[in-house]
């Protein structure tokens, strides 16, 4: 059973940069930014169990349109959940690196547009944690420092006349992960034709601010760590 914290709100800034390469013609261009703020209210260190709420607000016009950035701003509520496998039995030792997130939430387009439901879960098995806390992988860096992933990616329309229709993606990838930097890459699958046309790929790369700003970048906004 999960057990409650202290309120621990959380912010977060966040962009990308998207590359298209489609029918000879290539478009580079920054996404919207995206402002949000996590509100953490279950905690459970001894099952690795988390559970949060979240508001993101994409602000529309700040990316570029030609490579997909839209002019209207997008927010989007979301209920987080988050358990890993520490807590199986010894005979099942090798599942523990495993971990499971999912998302539930809704896309709230500011103005006449249709509003969606999205959803989506992730689940990667940690060689990281399997080295250090299961049994050794013996193998060298950076090998020892991947973390294999699968990502579910979808939205369902809600509103008009495509009430219904879902669409979205599944994306194998892998992140390579050190204490100052990650390192992802993922092949984007369309789960239909309605979802998109043939495959795509997208890599990402993420610097905690802890390393830059030292500790106080990732204290709360209120309530205790």
């Amino acid at each position: 059973m999960m057990t409650t914290r202290s309120c621990m709100p959380s912010r977060r800034f966040s962009g990308g940069l998207t590359h298209l390469d489609e029918d000879g013609h290539t478009i580079t261009g920054f996404d919207n930014l995206d402002i949000g703020l996590k509100y953490q209210f279950l905690r459970s260190p001894a099952h690795e169990a988390v559970a949060a709420v979240a508001v993101l607000w994409e602000v529309g016009g700040t990316g570029r349109s030609a490579s997909g950035a839209e002019s209207f701003d997008t927010v989007r509520p979301a209920l987080l959940v988050g358990k890993g496998l520490s807590d199986v039995p010894e005979r099942l030792a090798l599942l523990r690196p495993l971990a499971i997130t999912a998302s539930l939430g809704a896309e709230v387009p500011v103005g006449d547009r249709s509003a969606a439901l999205a959803w989506g879960a992730v689940v990667e098995y940690s060689l990281p944690y399997l080295d250090a806390f299961v049994q050794p992988t013996r193998l060298p860096p950076p090998l020892n420092q991947f973390v294999p992933l699968v990502e579910v990616d979808l939205r369902t329309d809600v509103e008009g006349r495509l009430a219904g229709r879902t669409r979205g993606t599944v994306n194998p990838g892998v992140v390579w992960t050190s204490d100052l930097l990650q390192i992802g890459a993922e092949v984007v699958i369309p789960i239909d034709a309605q979802s998109d046309h043939g495959l795509g790929a997208r890599a990402f790369f993420r610097i905690p601010l802890e390393a830059i700003f030292g500790e106080r970048a990732g204290r709360p906004i209120v309530g205790r760590p």
